[in-house]
């Protein structure tokens, strides 16, 4: 049976809910209304009756903030991507559902976080980013942490239009950077980051590809780049155009460039993208990322490589991915018809 009381605060109301029931532990929480309650305690009550019970408790004395400490040195250190994930996860940390227990965050505290970054300006893939790591959390919690019967609150929220496993819609960006503004984009930066911009143009690689560059990678004589580790787990080779090769020459001459360890850059990931966005907004350019710049590159490649070729060099495992680069229009797929046509006419042998 379940147990009701008020406690009077100092700006508002409190209803404690107390259940006590032989062969399980004594659950208790607290509610702004008597309501909310009184339902809590009916689904507890139910639960036991039917066998299936499992404590919240953990997750009840877990505040968010101290599950995102733990989370970051049990898991997200041991990953690639750790910085990025880690500056995100601060993010989380300060953040006013910090303090909330784990297991007194819904559904709808997500839905609400995710619509207010939404109104911030921020894309559905950074946002889709940020609850990834909630979701994973969670689901770590309840399978390492003992916290089985805590509920992951992002499972029901679907935040469509950008992650292929978020949502049907899915198309990406389709920003791209033109002549014209790369032109004034780089009257805002200095050597270094037109090198890299130029070369993230030129070859479609990652910015942490980019970044992490070694001497080694770099063979000029076959005109390539070789990655050890992408995003992905494989290692592959980008082809590098002669304004790529004519870059990298430029930077390998200039050994003030040239960083330790091998390194040609001695710039951090972070700050490519901070300044990047700086002299977008000095030059007025709305709305661009630098991850647009690979996507930029996908659409100048497209027009040379096949399908399989372009998803090889950009490190897809799927076409799906690198589809949406190829928009031929009937006139184009007709004229590409009758080049291949009238080839095979003229090379085939008279009779």
């Amino acid at each position: 049976m379940a147990t009701f009381w008020k406690r009077e605060l100092k700006d508002s109301t409190i209803w404690e809910v107390q259940i006590r029931r032989k062969g399980y532990p004594v659950q208790r929480r607290s509610f702004d209304k008597k309501e909310d309650g009184e339902k809590w305690a009916r689904e507890i009550e139910s639960s036991m009756d039917r066998g299936v019970f499992k404590s919240t408790k953990e997750g009840e004395k877990t505040t968010l903030k101290e599950a995102l400490e733990r989370y970051l040195e049990e898991v997200s250190k041991h990953k690639k991507g750790h910085r990025r994930e880690k500056s995100r996860i601060e993010k989380w940390k300060d953040h006013p559902l910090s303090p909330r227990y784990l297991a007194s965050i819904g559904p709808k505290d997500i839905a609400d976080y995710a619509s207010e970054r939404k109104s911030e300006g921020y894309s559905l893939r950074t946002i889709n980013l940020e609850l990834a790591i909630i979701s994973h959390l969670y689901n770590y919690a309840a399978a390492k942490w003992g916290m089985r019967a805590l509920e992951n609150p992002v499972a029901p929220t679907r935040v469509k239009g950008t992650d292929p496993h978020r949502g049907q819609n899915y198309r990406g960006r389709e920003r791209t950077l033109s002549l014209s503004e790369k032109e004034k984009l780089f009257e805002h930066l200095k050597e270094e980051m037109k090198h890299i911009v130029t070369l993230a143009l030129e070859t479609g690689m990652r910015r942490g590809e980019l970044i992490s560059l070694t001497i080694s990678n770099v063979d000029l004589s076959k005109r390539i780049v070789k990655l050890d580790e992408t995003k992905n787990g494989d290692s592959r080779e980008v082809p590098l155009s002669s304004t790529a090769v004519d870059t990298l020459k430029a930077v390998l001459e200039n050994k003030k460039i040239v960083g330790i360890d091998g390194k040609i850059w001695g710039i951090a990931p972070d700050r490519v993208t901070s300044i990047f966005a700086k002299a977008a907004k000095e030059t007025g350019l709305k709305d661009i990322h630098f991850h647009d710049l690979r996507h930029t590159a996908a659409t100048k490649l497209a027009g040379i490589y096949q399908a399989h070729e372009l998803a090889k060099i950009l490190g897809h495992k799927g076409l799906n991915m690198v589809m949406r680069y190829y928009n031929p229009t009937g006139e184009d797929l007709g004229k590409k018809m009758w080049e291949s046509s009238t080839t095979h006419k003229a090379s085939a042998p008279e009779k």
